[in-house]
């Protein structure tokens, strides 16, 4: 039987899946295997405006793996996160103006 944190990430697989945020494309072994599908969340904290995607939410999945990220979302939150995280993906592909994104990594930041 599994046990609460199984069940736990059981649900809140699911309820992804019924939001239509994921899709189950087929098994490994036993093991479900999910794709996400593409969106986009716009939050707005302090006036100042992000977008939450796919990209950014597998960076923050990764800071178990990373103290960096876990330390940059913990004193700095989300916003600070999917800037830095916007530049650090640019400089990595070898651009350093932070204007200059691909057009299918939307980090939007404007004042409303």
């Amino acid at each position: 039987m599994p046990d609460k944190d199984e069940l736990a990430l059981y649900d809140a697989v699911s309820n992804l899946e019924q939001a239509g945020l994921t899709s189950k494309v087929g098994d490994d072994d036993g093991t479900a295997v999910y794709t996400v599908e593409e969106f986009e969340l716009a939050l707005t904290v302090r006036e100042t405006e992000v977008s939450i995607t796919p990209e950014l939410i597998e960076g923050i999945a990764q800071k178990n793996e990373s103290p960096a990220i876990e330390r940059v979302l913990a004193d700095y939150g989300i916003i600070t996160f999917a800037f830095a995280y916007d530049l650090v993906m640019a400089h990595s592909k070898g651009r350093h103006d932070p204007a200059d994104r691909e057009p299918h990594r939307p980090v939007a930041w404007t004042r409303v």
